[in-house]
């Protein structure tokens, strides 16, 4: 008698599952359980699943994710969130960055931190957040701290560490909505004595605080940044030579500029004056934002003047911050 012979069960391509798993990618019950169903199934639901892994406080359970030796789901995590908006101590996140499994992270690209002082992490703390910048093309900062001696270490740090870097984003969200600079002047010392360091592969820069300080910094120690992005705000009377300054160091490739003032009479003086830059870049638009207290204000009529070689398709939007 002729035995039966088992004949194999035909399947799907696996770029077809790929893209049905995909689909369900903002489902994570039923991403959970596709990833429990054969060994070809789980890399393609667990890649959605830890996509995006937030630690928001101590007790938070996706710390382990990170720091368990026998987490396996390290190399899916694409952007890491370490914050707690109403927790403004870092003791946590101190505790947490020596642990991180940070050779592991590979697939890393996207890192937002909030609350954290780079003076107040330890030298293990500051050694593994430099060894998770190695890969990244985007970093965010937040701070509640309204002083910049919390942001510029930090900034000037991460950009240094970061050599794929695409996008840097700093936001100050300081619990007083009545923005006001600080009147302790920047000591810019530390930083002139640093070696001057290259960001190749910046391309977007907003800065969304008191930017006199940081300008400075970054002019100092970064002195040729290719910008394509650059937003700044909101800016305070007396800024204006200061953003200039850094504007012509990027003049040659910025293609988008989003300017926020509170001061109108420092809002006129920069942007007409920077009508007279020769500028092959800033052609797409730039966004003028006027305070809230000077509403009535007008743009100044050079942004309805777009038909210059140098400002061809240059386009004015108008809004109050």
């Amino acid at each position: 008698m002729t035995p039966t012979l088992l004949k194999e069960t035909p399947s799907l391509p696996l770029e077809l599952w790929d893209v049905t798993i995909t689909h369900l990618r903002e489902d994570r019950g039923t991403l959970s359980d596709c990833s429990l169903v054969c060994r070809s199934w789980e890399p393609m639901a667990r890649r959605h699943l830890f996509e995006t892994v937030a630690v928001l406080g101590p007790q938070d359970r996706c710390r382990l994710l990170l720091c368990d030796p026998s987490s396996t789901v390290l190399p899916y995590v694409h952007k890491l969130l370490l914050m707690k908006r109403d927790q403004p101590h870092v003791a946590w996140v101190e505790d947490l960055l020596p642990q991180v499994r940070a050779n592991d992270l590979t697939a890393l690209r996207t890192l937002w931190l909030s609350n954290v002082r780079w003076d107040g992490l330890s030298a293990a703390s500051r050694t593994s957040l430099i060894h998770l910048c190695r890969w990244l093309t985007q970093i965010g900062l937040i701070s509640k701290w309204p002083d910049h001696d919390a942001r510029c270490p930090f900034a000037v740090e991460l950009l240094g560490a970061s050599p794929s870097l695409q996008r840097f984003a700093l936001r100050c969200m300081h619990e007083d909505n009545h923005w006001q600079s600080p009147a302790q002047p920047l000591d810019i010392a530390p930083y002139s004595h640093m070696s001057t360091k290259a960001a190749p592969h910046l391309r977007t820069l907003e800065i969304s605080a008191d930017v006199g300080p940081l300008l400075t910094v970054l002019h100092t120690v970064f002195p040729v940044l290719h910008l394509q992005e650059l937003s700044l705000g909101p800016l305070y009377e007396g800024t204006g030579s200061l953003v200039l300054s850094f504007l012509r160091s990027c003049a040659e490739t910025l293609v988008c500029l989003s300017l926020s003032f509170k001061m109108f009479n420092e809002t006129t003086r920069v942007l007409c004056r920077w009508r007279c830059l020769v500028l092959n870049g800033a052609r797409d638009v730039l966004h003028w934002s006027p305070s809230k207290t000077h509403p009535g204000h007008s743009a100044p009529d050079y942004l309805e003047e777009s038909g210059t070689p140098q400002h061809h398709g240059l386009a004015s939007h108008i809004c109050a911050q």
